[in-house]
């Protein structure tokens, strides 16, 4: 009997592990259905949900944040961004995130806060020449 409870036990906590592995599955796939619907708002939902429950080596902060940038609500898209960067290693990655950083400091006219995010970006990738176009839009804004 008590072999019966240890083989119980084990094959409930498999069961459990295969059904977290399908959850954070099944929302993923539900957040790329929404937003290739342009359902910005739901997809950033279900990735947060994908996101909760994922693996600890899987990232959709990206996601997230275009996600939550495409729903125009540029505050959360602005904290995923910041929160995301840190955590890239690549200087183009950095470079990336700290880009769309600046762009959604540039949306709540933040335009100081987008300068030097976009001064980032270029340390990280010099030859970038959509950013250093930002950059100088951010700067002009500054000056009016």
């Amino acid at each position: 009997m008590r072999k019966f409870v240890i083989l119980l036990i084990v094959l409930s906590s498999t069961m459990s592990f295969a059904q977290d592995d399908d959850a954070w599955r099944d929302s993923l796939l539900l957040a790329r259905k929404a937003y290739q619907n342009k359902d910005y708002t739901k997809a950033l939902k279900h990735y947060e949900s994908a996101q909760k429950i994922a693996p600890e080596d899987i990232d959709f902060s990206d996601e997230m944040a275009q996600s939550a940038y495409r729903a125009r609500d540029f505050e959360r898209a602005e904290k995923i961004y910041r929160q995301g960067s840190s955590a890239k290693l690549s200087k183009s990655e950095r470079a990336d995130a700290m880009h769309n950083l600046g762009n959604s400091q540039m949306r709540q006219k933040d335009y100081e806060a987008a300068a030097e995010s976009y001064k980032e970006a270029l340390r990280n990738n010099p030859n970038d020449e959509e950013t250093r176009y930002n950059l100088s839009e951010a700067v002009r804004k500054i000056k009016e």
